[in-house]
């Protein structure tokens, strides 16, 4: 059998047993081309905010602003069922 001569590496968003929080923030990173930084921020400040039974999307939003997204669309596909969709699509892909 011989094999593809490209292959596609795809790393996921998935820092919680309960993965998503901060898989969800990835994609909408992602929406801006800021998946990688995103994915970099929340596993690098991870014990800072990982062990915390509080709500974690006012951790994620602020990196989003620090990351130099635009915080109305980020805001804006947050509410959205598409990011919805896709989150629930990629974690059924699983």
């Amino acid at each position: 059998m011989a094999l593809p001569a490209v292959v596609a590496a795809v790393r996921r968003l998935l820092p919680f047993a309960r993965p998503l929080p901060g898989h969800h923030n990835g994609e909408l990173a992602a929406r801006q081309g800021k998946f990688e930084e995103m994915y970099t921020k929340v596993f690098s400040t991870q014990k800072e905010w990982g062990e915390s039974r509080e709500g974690k999307q006012d951790v994620f939003r602020r990196y989003a602003g620090q990351l130099g997204l635009d915080l109305t669309k980020f805001d804006a596909d947050l509410a959205s069922y598409e990011a919805f969709k896709a989150l629930v699509d990629d974690r059924l892909s699983d």
